[in-house]
């Protein structure tokens, strides 16, 4: 059996501790690449937030082009409406112009046939007096 001597025992405590001190400074290295390696995700994240953000921008700007074209589009409908109240008619009126149109060619007509048969008549009384 080994004989236990303060300086033994110092030894081995010394010896403990340089091994306690190892293993701490690979757990503190470890640590320090976890560290090094969440500040990489940490900046990953900022820059895709970044990315999101101007993105989100991007489509707010879409969004607000949509809708400026959805309001002049209602404002173009309105139009159209108005447009069609007002020319509802204008068929029924082409007809009726048409017809007026017809009566007058048929009344110049009997004016003209009317106008001959008595140039005619006036002719042939003419020659009989």
């Amino acid at each position: 059996m080994e004989q236990v001597t303060l300086e033994s025992v110092a030894e081995k405590l010394g010896a403990f501790e340089m091994s306690v001190n190892a293993g701490f400074e690979r757990i503190e290295a470890r640590l320090s690449n976890v560290e090094t390696r969440l500040t990489d995700v940490e900046s990953s994240l900022t820059n895709v937030e970044t990315r999101l953000t101007d993105v989100e921008t991007r489509l707010t700007r879409v969004e607000n082009r949509l809708l400026n074209v959805e309001i002049k589009l209602i404002q173009m409908e309105s139009k159209i409406d108005e447009i069609d109240k007002s020319t509802a008619y204008l068929p029924k009126l082409y007809d009726i112009v048409d017809k007026f149109m017809g009566e007058i060619n048929e009344s110049r007509q009997e004016r003209t046939f009317i106008n001959n048969r008595l140039t005619r008549l006036e002719k042939a009384v003419a020659k009989q007096a």
